[in-house]
């Protein structure tokens, strides 16, 4: 039997209101994992406390409550027979976390909100409940090994969603699953339950839910034209009454390709005090532009610069100042307002008297050689992140002055273009680029 995640949120945050697929009352601040109380098996996480996994790679967790506090999770995690009873569940940037249960029945209790800005996987059922929150920022994905349930709860999507099957009941207000730009919901088959109009869009743009299979039902999903609906191959083409406003793209091989621009490829690479962006398109029908976006943290972007489209398949080049270690990403925009994202391009500014190196690139075995040469003895992490900028894996390590040939594990990580970089106690190190075959 497949397990239900149930979850309930405060009165605080207004169900109705949704600028930019947020609540009313904005977003929590990040807990900080590092000062939280270390989580332990059976942990009761009660009010007013904060419990993390400090960051940790591949831990494993079981019997947990969340009862009224706020548990944080930053690393590579996996948490068995969680209970959701009261609270705030907070997935960190970054973060990559399991859910699991290995009891048969449902898991115990509500949530109050469930904030998601890392990857987040449920190999159980999901549902949530009357004015329960799931937030999903833009970058990040939930992943559903089972079935999405909205009873009156308040969804809002800004990345990317994956469920076998997504119901909305009866119960379910309208405006209640709001969908952000570029934003998508991948479902075999979506069950909407004489609910009305559900679905929103906010912001500009378009987003998209792509279905292999039917949609169920006989009431309209959205009143946005903005809201793409991405008819799979071998997948029923739905009804007028059913799509609503919707604008229907059939046959449409993935939300991917229903979304403007092919980029094959996005990179870049510091020289000295600036950055050299490269980027590679193979269509670019209806394309008007591309907006150079900049960040400082990974997660607040403010455009730089903006290049217009050539309207075939072409290779451009941008190159722009940085001082820190800076995060880029282009808007792709299509003469009609749609647009999406590219993934993020990490830059690192090298810091005096640390080298890092990669011995061996691409990476050939389940691990990455490099050397770091540190001016004194120092403890940090050797950090690797995926082409979205977040962290994968961290590792702790104890240098010596002078040269260090260490071993990254990349066990657990696909094939793929990654970033490793090390962070001491006040420098780190330039980010490098890595392939694993």
């Amino acid at each position: 039997m497949r397990e239900i995640f149930v979850c309930m949120i405060c009165t605080l945050v207004s169900a109705s209101a949704k600028s930019q697929c947020t609540p009313s009352g904005g977003l929590p601040s990040a807990p900080n994992c590092s000062t939280a109380t270390i989580l332990s098996n059976g942990v009761s996480v009660g009010n007013g406390k904060t419990y993390s996994d400090q960051g940790m790679i591949n831990d494993t967790f079981s019997n947990v409550a969340v009862n009224g506090g706020t548990l944080v999770l930053c690393g590579t995690t996996t948490l068995i027979n969680l209970s959701f009873n009261s609270g705030t569940v907070y997935v960190s940037s970054g973060a990559n976390v399991t859910f699991t249960t290995s009891q048969a029945g449902p898991v115990n209790g509500s949530v109050d909100a469930f904030y998601n800005f890392g990857t987040s996987t449920f190999n159980v059922d999901v549902a949530c409940n009357k004015n329960g929150l799931v937030y999903n920022a833009a970058g990040a994905s939930i992943t559903v090994r089972g079935d999405l349930t909205l009873n009156q709860g308040n969804f809002y999507n800004n990345g990317t969603v994956t469920a076998d099957t997504v119901t909305i009941n009866s119960l379910q207000p309208a405006d209640s699953a709001c969908l952000g730009p570029v934003s998508s919901v991948n479902v075999t088959t979506i069950i909407a339950n004489s609910a009305t109009d559900p679905v929103t869009f906010s912001g500009s743009g378009n987003a998209c839910i792509g279905f292999g299979g039917s949609i169920q039902g006989s009431t309209p999903l959205t009143t946005s034209s903005n809201v793409i609906l991405c008819v799979m191959p071998n997948a029923t083409v739905p009804t007028a009454a059913q799509a609503g406003s919707a604008t229907i793209v059939s046959p449409c091989p993935s939300c991917s390709v229903a979304l403007p621009v092919t980029l094959v490829s996005f990179t870049g690479k510091e020289n000295g005090t600036q950055v050299e962006l490269q980027w590679v398109t193979a269509i670019e029908q209806d394309l008007k532009s591309f907006v150079i976006e900049q960040s400082t943290d990974g997660r607040n972007f403010n455009a730089i610069d903006t290049i217009a489209a050539r309207d075939r398949a072409s290779t451009y080049s941008y190159t722009a100042p940085i001082q820190v270690t800076s995060y880029f990403r282009l808007k792709m925009i299509d003469i009609n307002g749609k647009f999406t994202y590219s993934p993020v391009v990490v830059v690192g500014v090298p810091v005096s008297g640390i080298q890092l190196s990669i011995l061996s690139n691409p990476a050939l075995q389940s691990y990455l050689p490099v050397s770091i040469y540190v001016p004194g003895n120092q403890v940090g992490e050797l950090t690797v992140l995926d082409a979205l900028g977040r962290s994968l894996k961290k590792m702790k390590v104890s240098l010596i002055k002078g040269n260090n040939n260490l071993q990254v594990n990349l066990t657990g990580i696909s094939a793929g273009h990654y970033y490793l970089y090390f962070i001491g106690a006040s420098e780190k190190s330039q980010i490098l680029p890595f392939i694993k075959l």
